[in-house]
């Protein structure tokens, strides 16, 4: 766990023995200048990452579910993000690990989302609308699963993991 962006504890036990509070904390490695970066709940980033989530949900929603995936019948609103890390590149990299709240399988009701948004700006140096692109899900995943960054689809329907 990092915590605050600079402290790092090998586990959430630590963390609470130093009386730090969790919500200031994200599971992995601090960041360096140029890396990967775990963003906390309530940054402002995280939202601006659920809106591109919303965004990619039609998207993410049809490549679950042309794998195989089944959802329970009448859900909406089926996706909740748990944890998010982030790249800056020549735009943003992110990984996200999202909780499938219409998933039947209580166990591995998660997946882990690779996208990126590009800097969109035009010619005349005007920002334009961000478009999220979907690159790749690593599905199912459980809870207790880290999520570490990634660039290949890995969706496995339908089998005992972990």
């Amino acid at each position: 766990y990092c915590c605050d962006d600079t402290t790092l504890y090998s586990n959430d036990c630590f963390v609470k023995e130093a009386n730090v509070a969790l919500s200031r904390c994200c599971r992995g490695e601090c960041p360096i200048p140029g890396g990967i970066q775990c963003l906390r709940f309530n940054s402002s980033e995280w939202q601006t990452v659920q809106e591109y989530v919303t965004m990619l949900d039609k998207q993410i929603n049809a490549k679950l579910l042309d794998a195989g995936v089944k959802y329970n019948y009448g859900c909406w609103n089926h996706l909740k993000m748990a944890e998010l890390k982030m790249q800056v590149v020549n735009g943003k990299n992110y990984w996200v690990k999202l909780e499938l709240l219409c998933e039947p399988l209580a166990e591995h009701n998660y997946a882990h989302v690779y996208f990126y948004v590009p800097n969109n700006i035009d010619a005349e140096g005007h920002v334009e609308f961000p478009h999220p692109v979907l690159n790749a899900i690593q599905y199912p995943r459980s809870e207790r699963c880290m999520l570490d960054t990634f660039k290949d689809d890995d969706i496995v329907v339908n089998a005992t993991i972990y």
